[in-house]
């Protein structure tokens, strides 16, 4: 007989372990350098972002140069970290701690919004997923605004799960809706996803128009209190930049451009980051167009869990807007893991039965079903692939052999809808089409492991481990993975699956969590600690890269000329020093080589190194960043006044 009580106590301590090492992830060594993992581009943004509240917080105001991104793209985040400024100080840890406690406040969220729409076994899987993935982990541990917004989009989803219990949570569900575009503006990039889940909920006849009215009635108030108190005034600079910061970089201006961003949303290499959660979306998303393919829209609609079909939603809107976007980077995806996540735990409760079913002789649905769980991953690899023989990507001659293709498969999924092919044919075509979704998830497994292995200091010369990253050994590791599931599942195994699945995604992140929780470094901090020391309040320096520059006084200024934001920075604000980069990203760069706009200062400026930083290092790569910081004199200035004491 089950004891009900241990189970109780089994999950109650399961759900303290995870919310307890989820913070402890967030929080520990949280002013260390950023991991190697991580996209380079903590680099510039941390500071770029902490800018305005790093004006206010020495200098008692908001803006003290043309470059005001955070302060209007990002209003509420730079709001809410001057507060954490003045309350704690300047710092490493105070500029990212506000990140680190929205990315645990979102851990919980998901936690009771999962255990309350699904169950508390989906939810302790969902919480486990977002608390120790590696990659929400860094982006909680760095002062990018993707963690907030997050927070608040999560926040969002909670209230509105609230509306049962009472329609006043409607209201503050808008209220969140609004706070989260605050946050930062590229919130409203979620817009179509909310279109298609409020048709999705119409067509469940799961809300009133009562709650709808309240939440659009909570955002518009929210979003008019932040319009009366901080847009209208600040009007014409708020929307100057935001549309400078946009067009052309953000947005795609031309046909070639948009057709460039599909694919690269397609190939993003988030999803390689995600291997587990990724593949188990990728399930739901097969299983809806399955039911959609064999009973209809609406009627597979109407089947889904709200919460389930709310996300699927919500992920298919925002990968829509993002595929218009030329910017798609890493951090652009934290919303899209959040989906992700609440999906996989609905999946892992759906269980795997109804992959069964696919393979009984009389199971019958649509070419679009079909073609969806046999060819979806193959035509996707197809898209991807590059023949050098049939000329560029985007030449006729390659696009015509890939439509080929994929029209023959085509033809093959609506011959299989029409019964058309024999039972054993179309049972081999499922096992080869799990073939190879196993083997490609387990690949990319492996790789995040010996990316991992290589941080490490593991490669041929100091661990003989080399031979991990060869392609034979990828695919052989794959095979055995793929080895291991299938004797397992043939042993009845499949109602084990959720905990197999949840050991291996522990064991992929853990690995990466490891280098840089146990090897941490602090080179950051350390170059700020120095250049707070050697720059004083009334020192002016031009540069890109204020993150090294965080808790120093001296007056920064970051200069852009291909966005137009302090173009003649060196000629208007009289600098003393410059800050260059001279290695990014472990690739060295001479002055010579330099962007034109970074290097060298105007005519009439000489300039002399004062010191250099090696940054972030890994152990066979070496720093990551090398900055190089020079002092600035009028060489035109010192000339004239050597002229005028030669004629005295």
């Amino acid at each position: 007989m089950i004891d009900k009580k241990k189970i109780v106590s089994a999950e109650t301590l399961a759900v303290f372990v995870i919310l307890a090492g989820a913070l402890v992830l967030r929080i520990v060594n949280l002013d260390s350098d950023p991991s190697a993992l991580i996209s380079r581009d903590f680099i510039t943004d941390e500071g770029w972002w902490a800018h305005n509240a790093r004006n206010a917080f020495f200098y008692g105001q908001w803006r003290i140069d043309e470059y005001n991104l955070g302060l209007y793209s990002a209003s509420l985040y730079n709001f809410l970290l001057y507060f954490t400024f003045k309350v704690f100080g300047i710092s490493f840890t105070t500029a990212r701690v506000l990140s680190a406690v929205c990315g645990w406040l979102t851990v919980i969220l998901v936690f009771d919004l999962v255990r309350r729409e699904i169950s508390k076994r989906a939810a302790l899987f969902a919480s486990a997923l977002l608390g120790f993935s590696n990659l929400h982990i860094l982006y909680s541990r760095t002062g990018f605004t993707e963690s907030v917004l997050v927070f608040f989009l999560t926040l969002t989803l909670w209230l509105w799960s609230l509306r049962r219990a009472h329609s006043f949570y409607s209201l503050l569900a808008g209220v969140s809706l609004a706070l989260m575009v605050a946050a930062k503006i590229t919130a409203i990039y979620i817009a179509p996803g909310l279109v298609l889940a409020v048709i999705a909920a119409a067509v469940r006849k799961s809300i009133s128009r009562r709650h709808v009215l309240l939440f659009l009635s909570g955002a518009g108030l929210a979003g008019a209190v932040y319009a009366v108190l901080f847009i209208v005034p600040n009007f014409s600079d708020w929307l100057r930049l935001n549309l400078s910061n946009g067009s052309g970089s953000e947005w795609s201006t031309n046909p070639s451009s948009l057709i460039d961003s599909i694919p690269r949303l397609i190939g993003s290499p988030f999803y390689a980051e995600a291997p587990v959660v990724t593949a188990l979306t990728l399930l739901s998303v097969c299983l809806l167009i399955v039911g959609v393919s064999r009973n209809g829209l609406m009627r597979t609609i109407r089947a889904a869990g709200e919460l389930e079909i709310t996300s699927l939603m919500l992920l298919i809107g925002y990968l829509f807007f993002l595929a218009l976007t030329r910017y798609q980077p890493e951090r652009r995806f934290l919303p899209v893991l959040l989906f992700m996540v609440v999906i996989s735990a609905g999946v892992v409760k759906k269980g795997w039965a109804w992959l069964k079913e696919l393979a009984s002789a009389d199971y019958q649905m649509g070419a679009v079903g079909w073609f969806t769980v046999l060819f979806l991953l193959p035509v996707v690899g197809l898209l991807e692939l590059k023949w050098r023989v049939l000329g560029p990507p985007h030449s006729a001659g390659s696009w015509v052999s890939k439509i080929i293709i994929i029209a023959g498969l085509v033809a093959i999924a609506a011959a299989l809808s029409r019964g058309r092919w024999p039972y054993r044919f179309k049972r081999s075509l499922l096992a080869v089409s799990g073939l190879v979704f196993v083997l490609l998830f387990s690949v990319l497994s492996l790789a995040l492991i010996y990316k991992a292995l290589l941080l490490w200091g593991l490669d041929g010369e100091v661990g003989r481990l080399a031979v991990i990253g060869d392609p034979k050994t990828l695919v052989a590791g794959s095979a055995v993975v793929l080895a291991i599931v299938v004797v397992s599942f043939r042993r009845r195994a499949a109602r084990h699956a959720a905990l197999l699945l949840l050991g291996a995604f522990l064991f992929i992140e853990g690995i990466q969590i490891s280098t840089w929780l146990f090897q941490p470094t602090y080179t950051l901090k350390e170059a700020n600690t120095v250049l707070a020391t050697t720059l004083t309040a009334g020192d002016t320096l031009v540069t890109y890269y204020e993150t090294i520059l965080l808790s120093s006084s001296a007056r920064v200024i970051c200069r852009s000329t291909r966005r137009g934001f302090n173009v003649d920075a060196f000629e208007k604000y009289n600098p003393q020093y410059t800050l260059i980069l001279r290695r990014d990203n472990w690739k060295d760069f001479t002055l010579e080589t330099m962007p034109i706009e970074e290097w060298p200062p105007p005519a009439g400026l000489a300039s002399d190194k004062v010191a250099s930083f090696d940054l972030c290092p890994t152990r066979l790569g070496g720093p990551r960043f090398i900055v190089e910081l020079y002092s600035l004199s009028r060489r035109m200035k010192r000339h004239k006044a050597a002229s005028a004491a030669d004629s005295e």
